[in-house]
């Protein structure tokens, strides 16, 4: 099992409550209910929808594809398109530097990462992907009005694709203004910005390139809406850490069962502003006097250029080191013997005091001489943002990563009647947003939260989204329940369930009522019912709507369905798959569903079993003819029976279709009813009974190919 991920959030509770741990919770944000697909700064359309945002905007990760990574069968042109306009450096500190415009005003980091090369929307997590970044940079042909693409994350596009911003390799870009511009505007877009209707404004429908580079004061509230205002980190709620003698403590127990040294002591912050200085120190094991090691990461966590500074107990400067990078470093101070000495001052400030004079960091101390853990391993837990973890978990989290428990309830919220009692998140309207981190941490265990739904201004019925995300891979498959406040189920729709994520909607609810969240471990998934999760509750007014695009029924006799799908625009498809469970229903059944383009050649598929509704990668689609197949097995071969699905989706149809397509044609599709019609973007039709060109894949045939255990193994892994 994979250990970790992104995104771990703060838990808080209201005083009294029980808990084994009392925390705080930090300003957070999420991204917003837009989806961007074409992006032509001359006329552009923009498809909103109600999507989930991101898990941790906060923790946003960024990398440059190699050229020849394949974008929609194309191959990236990135490096060898700008880097005739100037060097790599340059033009790739352009890109961040517009990220870094938006986020100094609002909790938005975004890190440098490493990119694999992988094609693009490959199967994987939408955030923390370790092979590549949560937004990837490429560049491919376009049509030659068309700058740049972006794909903002939202709760029905899933996977690899979500974030990514693809340049157009012919545009005529003549300097790193232009680059910067575009970057801007997709960026905007990205962190879930609309259009507007203000010329100055670097998201106006119309913009034309380099004239508004600078956001207004419209965009920055925009953007505060989404994520809170950039505040006092964790550390600073009770009072600020800008002086050595108002120091955050770095903590650590020393008695029998306590803190050894063995493992690294992680603090985590934030620089808020150019003036901010954060101060923390750590008091000296007894009887140590080696050396010791301070560290700040802000490498892969933000583009944050820090200066870090070393004092003893008497204020002596003990040693200091400064970066110069924009995007990202990791600096260290170690003193080589800490005889005499009773506690260290550390000191983290920015160096600068322009758009990289902010930003999140984290501060590793280090007993040298004791310390058994590798820096790779330090590193990943460094660059993880786990700032509502104490020490003891963090030394759980080094120590036993496959067993270890947060924030562990020990079995004190079970019942409607013992909940935990969210509060607010920080920085949000009341009642509008709530997180939490918590933990399944046997198969018996069960966690319900009560929160309060909000009174819209326009009266407008609130709208319940929960959304839960396991922290580690192979960790916990949640089963997630809405209740009214007398333990009364309300029904709600799955938006997404798969790569370690599920996502619930229940609308039509009643303003300022107290609802329950009950989350508990799917006996779908019989080796994944126990793990830490990320959850939160946000409430709106807009409901989340799919498209039905087909059902039916399989059986012994019929154990395979086929439709044609026609795409008349190149679209980036959400598919959910919905298999009934009744008490007729094979237990051990599995429904697949298939999509093979013109060739024959299969390009997507997913796996549900009865009682679920299950979704993975969005999968991009260009304009042409597909074949989609449903066919149901058993595992042990045993009769079939009844087994009812429906399918449903969502694409992005305004428009994507420069990716693979000249969208000044018209959409090649006819209607299936009228040959002299046209129809688009999406047409379905039954062909069940007609001869099909499939290049068969054995080990694709059968939805239990791939591993025994298939609930658990394609809930967190993507599919082709």
């Amino acid at each position: 099992m994979s250990w970790f991920r992104k995104g771990f959030r703060t838990s808080v509770r209201r005083l009294g409550q029980k808990s084994s741990t009392q925390k705080f919770h930090k300003k957070r944000n999420r991204i917003s209910q837009s989806i961007s697909a074409l992006e032509s700064l001359e006329d552009r359309v923009l498809l909103t929808v109600t999507g989930i945002p991101w898990g941790a905007a906060d923790q946003l990760t960024v990398s440059f594809a190699p050229d020849a990574t394949v974008i929609a069968g194309q191959p990236n042109e990135i490096f060898s398109k700008f880097d005739t306009i100037a060097e790599t450096q340059i033009w790739q500190q352009e890109i961040l530097r517009a990220f870094q415009t938006w986020g100094v005003s609002t909790n938005v980091n975004v890190g440098v990462v490493p990119d694999g090369g992988e094609d693009f929307g490959i199967g994987g997590l939408t955030q923390g992907d370790s092979r590549f970044g949560d937004i990837r940079i490429g560049a491919i042909p376009m049509q030659a009005d068309v700058f740049a693409i972006s794909i903002p994350h939202d709760g029905f596009i899933s996977g690899t694709w979500a974030g990514d911003i693809i340049f157009n390799s012919n545009a005529n870009f003549q300097n790193v203004e232009n680059i910067f511009s575009v970057a801007l505007h997709e960026s905007g877009h990205v962190l879930g910005l609309d259009h507007n209707n203000d010329p100055a404004s670097p998201m106006f429908a119309h913009n034309q390139i380099g004239i508004s580079t600078v956001p207004t004061k419209a965009d920055v509230l925009d953007l505060q809406y989404l994520y809170g205002t950039r505040d006092s980190d964790l550390n600073e709620l009770k009072k600020a850490n800008d002086s050595a003698k108002q120091a955050t403590r770095i903590r650590y127990s020393q008695t029998s069962s306590g803190y050894d040294g063995s493992t690294p002591l992680i603090s985590y912050g934030d620089i808020s502003s150019n003036s901010d200085q954060d101060y923390f120190y750590l008091p000296v094991l007894n009887g140590y006097s080696g050396p010791v090691t301070f560290t700040v990461h802000t490498s892969g966590v933000s583009l944050l250029s820090p200066r870090l500074t070393v004092f003893d107990d008497n204020g002596n400067e003990m040693g200091s080191s400064v970066s110069s990078s924009i995007d990202g470093d990791v600096l260290s101070v170690t003193i080589p013997d800490s005889t005499g000495v009773n506690k260290y001052v550390a000191l983290v400030e920015a160096s600068r005091d322009d758009l990289y004079g902010i930003g999140s960091f984290s501060l590793v101390s280090s007993f040298d001489d004791l310390n058994t853990i590798d820096a790779a391993t330090i590193t990943t837990v460094a660059q993880g943002g786990l700032d509502q973890l104490d020490w003891k978990e963090i030394r759980d989290l080094f120590l036993n990563p496959d067993t270890v428990v947060f924030n562990d309830d020990l079995h004190t919220n079970e019942t409607i009647n013992t909940q935990t009692n969210l509060d607010t998140t920080l920085g949000f309207s009341e009642f509008s947003r709530y997180e939490t981190v918590g933990s399944i941490s046997d198969s018996s265990d069960i966690d319900f939260y009560r929160v309060k739904a909000p009174k819209f201004n326009g009266g407008e019925p609130p709208v319940m989204t929960v959304s839960l995300r396991a922290s580690e891979v192979g960790g916990l498959a949640p089963k997630v329940t809405i209740f009214d406040r007398n333990g009364v189920e309300i029904p709600s729709v799955v938006l997404t369930n798969g790569l370690g994520e599920l996502s619930i909607q229940a609308a039509s609810l009643e303003s300022g009522r107290n609802y329950l969240v009950k989350v508990e471990g799917d006996s779908h998934r019989a080796l994944s019912q126990t793990g830490n999760y990320n959850l939160d509750v946000r409430f709106t007014t807009t409901q989340a709507l799919r498209d039905q695009f087909t059902s039916g029924t399989l059986n012994e006799l019929k154990n395979a369905e086929f439709f044609g799908l026609d795409i008349g625009e190149t679209q980036l498809f959400h598919f959910a798959l919905d298999v009934e469970s009744t008490p007729t229903t094979n237990p051990l059944t599995a429904v697949q569903l298939t999509v093979f383009d013109d060739s024959g050649i299969p390009t997507f598929r997913m796996v549900a079993t009865p009682g679920e509704v299950r979704t993975t990668n969005s999968v991009l689609l260009p304009i042409g003819h597909y074949t989609v197949r449903i066919n149901a097995a058993t595992a042990d071969g045993s009769p079939l029976g009844d087994v009812s699905y429906s399918i449903s989706g969502t694409g992005t149809s305004k428009p994507t279709g420069p990716l693979l397509s000249n969208t000044t044609l018209s959409p090649v599709v006819t209607c299936p009813n009228d040959p002299t019609a046209v129809c688009f973007p999406v047409v379905w039709t039954d062909t069940t009974g007609s001869d099909q060109t499939i290049v068969e894949d054995p080990t694709l045939l059968n939805p239990w190919s791939l591993d025994a255990n298939i609930d658990t193994w394609y809930w967190f892994n993507g599919i082709l």
